[in-house]
């Protein structure tokens, strides 16, 4: 059995339509759609709230039911020790995906949480070197050729990179819902 067929069944034995797990999921109805399709598969913290919804095991839900089916044929054991051992491999393999597929969805949050800590920590050294010798932040100001002192360019570079980092952590969040 699928996963997909395993949500199918759990989700008809439940007498919930597509929509209604959907929203229970908090997911859309088209996404429920592809995972009983076996289109694709729920997000790692989709499984678990499949699983806790059904009170079924994370095991229950991604591995293949080989061995009872194989047992059914009357085949040798050896042969079902072979299919079992290749999917649980397709399954190792199909978490493996997810967990990828979620990673690479984040990274661009975390670039966006480093450069918005890059500038905080740029802001807080800043503020403790004015605090600690005026004199530095004046010989700053007085260095710069132009119009705008030496201390606004620093303040203007410290924020634009702290609205570029938050600018890119709404994007990737936006992308990732």
């Amino acid at each position: 059995m699928t996963l997909g067929e395993k949500i199918y069944a759990l989700r008809k034995n439940n007498g919930l339509s597509q929509e209604q797990l959907a929203e229970i999921l908090n997911v859309s109805r088209q996404s429920i759609s592809k995972w009983e399709g076996n289109v694709t598969y729920p997000e790692p913290d989709k499984l678990i709230a499949l699983s806790d919804y059904f009170q079924v095991s994370l095991d229950y839900l991604m591995k293949a039911d080989v061995i009872e089916e194989r047992f059914k044929e009357e085949d040798a054991p050896e042969c079902v020790t072979e299919v079992v051992g290749a999917e649980m491999k397709q399954s190792e393999k199909q978490f493996e995906k997810l967990i990828d597929h979620q990673t690479n969805k984040l990274s661009p949050v975390y670039a966006g949480v480093t450069i918005c800590l890059a500038a905080v920590i740029g802001l807080v050294f800043y503020g403790l070197l004015v605090l600690a010798a005026p004199d530095a932040s004046k010989q700053m100001g007085e260095s710069s050729m132009i119009t705008l002192n030496g201390t606004a360019l620093v303040l203007l570079l410290l924020f634009g990179l702290l609205i570029l980092g938050i600018g890119l952590i709404i994007r990737s969040i936006r992308r990732i819902s």
